[in-house]
């Protein structure tokens, strides 16, 4: 049986951005994150070790961002998706960021993408 795990509004301190100013104090990001996976296993055996961890899925967002110090979100989101494939056995990830100090006119800036198991 196929189904979903993620989070929503993970929130991750970080240096982020393009500018020089937006290097010298740590901003907010949120993530969104949403994996498909089969829970066949864990279904039946109740056992987080045969799911798909939201816990482990949050770290491996927060670590990226946190030591990679990205200047675009574009490229936070694509590393992210990456590194589901290759920890995670799941076949369809997707991932929102919300930058809230990326457009002062807008209550978050955002980057979304979605990557399917074979691409």
């Amino acid at each position: 049986m196929k189904g979903y795990i993620g989070f929503e509004h993970h929130k991750i301190e970080c240096v982020v951005g393009v500018y020089p100013h937006e290097h010298k104090e740590k901003q907010l990001l949120y993530v969104d994150l949403q994996v498909e996976s089969d829970f066949t296993a864990c279904s039946l055996s109740d056992d987080v070790k045969d799911t798909v961890n939201y816990e482990l899925l949050a770290a491996l967002c927060t670590e990226l961002a946190v030591t990679k110090q990205y200047r675009l979100l574009e490229t936070f989101a694509v590393d992210v998706l990456n590194a589901i494939f290759f920890k995670f056995d799941v076949s369809w990830a997707w991932i929102r960021i919300k930058k809230p100090l990326g457009l002062p006119s807008a209550t978050y800036s955002i980057v979304e993408l979605e990557r399917f198991k074979d691409e």
